[in-house]
């Protein structure tokens, strides 16, 4: 009899303070690049910029962009404890890995590089794979 009574209940799972944070963390620098990179798409778009390199600023731009609205999507489904919101961190996560690496193989091909134009993108590379091992690892509180 008392087994009914628990099986009847159904749980509810909370979401834990560490998936909280992790969210309000994404939600906000994935507001502000997000501002950024569509300020930037828009001056490449309307030729505001003359470098030498603007075909390599259209790569990273634009699917830096899609990759920070699949972010952004992906944060909201693991706020709201939705199991699809991993899939659209895996793929938000893939565009700026691609692109960086893409970027970072361009500017080391050049005669002209310094220390800076690799280890920022690698950094970032680095930071994009942190934040998707820890998305993965609050993989199992998500329930819907």
């Amino acid at each position: 009899m008392k087994e009914d009574i628990l099986d009847s209940k159904p749980i509810k799972k909370h979401r834990p303070f560490s998936l909280e944070i992790l969210c309000v963390i994404t939600f906000l620098i994935t507001g502000f690049l997000l501002l950024f990179s569509i300020i930037n798409t828009l001056q490449l778009f309307f030729g505001t910029f003359d470098f030498d390199i603007d075909r390599e600023l259209y790569q990273i731009a634009i699917p830096t962009s899609i990759s920070l609205i699949l972010l952004l999507i992906g944060a909201i489904n693991y706020w709201y404890l939705n199991k699809i919101g991993l899939y659209f961190i895996v793929a938000g996560m893939l565009f700026p890995i691609y692109s960086f690496g893409d970027f970072t193989y361009f500017i080391m091909s050049q005669s002209r590089f310094e220390f800076w134009d690799v280890a920022i993108p690698l950094l970032i590379i680095l930071f994009c794979l942190i934040f998707l091992y820890l998305f993965i690892r609050h993989q199992k509180y998500l329930i819907k």
